[in-house]
């Protein structure tokens, strides 16, 4: 059986895209890290029960029409998953647990924010046995 938990975080962008993350000194990097986390607990990321086996999914409603790069979200994902794993919402970051992450942008989506959606997934395992 599945399940989808939502949450989110009311920002008009990330505190550091994937881009600028490639240049920024590494104290930028972990301010913006932490700045992620805080947000995500904030939102209520610590209240999720624990999953397992889940897909991950983050969408940017952007403010406005501006072209982006869905890419530019991944740094951002990476730092949700992983305070994820640190509030034991997910039992780890790889592959065995988070089974694919997917990133979108929506453009001139009122209000602003970036939605973390975590669909679970049965035992992949048993749903390849099945097959």
């Amino acid at each position: 059986m599945t399940a989808a938990y939502s949450f989110d975080i009311p920002i008009l962008r990330p505190p550091l895209t994937s881009n600028q993350q490639r240049g920024a000194h590494w104290t930028r990097v972990r301010a913006a890290r932490e700045e992620v986390g805080q947000w995500v607990r904030l939102e209520g990321g610590g209240d999720l029960p624990r999953l397992e086996h889940c897909h991950v999914t983050i969408t940017w409603h952007a403010p406005d029409r501006r072209i982006r790069d869905a890419g530019s979200l991944t740094a951002f994902g990476k730092a949700v998953i992983d305070e994820l794993v640190d509030l034991g919402v997910l039992t780890k970051d790889d592959a065995r647990y988070v089974l694919s992450e997917t990133y979108s942008v929506r453009l001139a989506s009122h209000p602003a924010r970036i939605t973390i959606t975590l669909e679970t997934e049965d035992e992949p395992e048993a749903l390849e046995a099945a097959a």
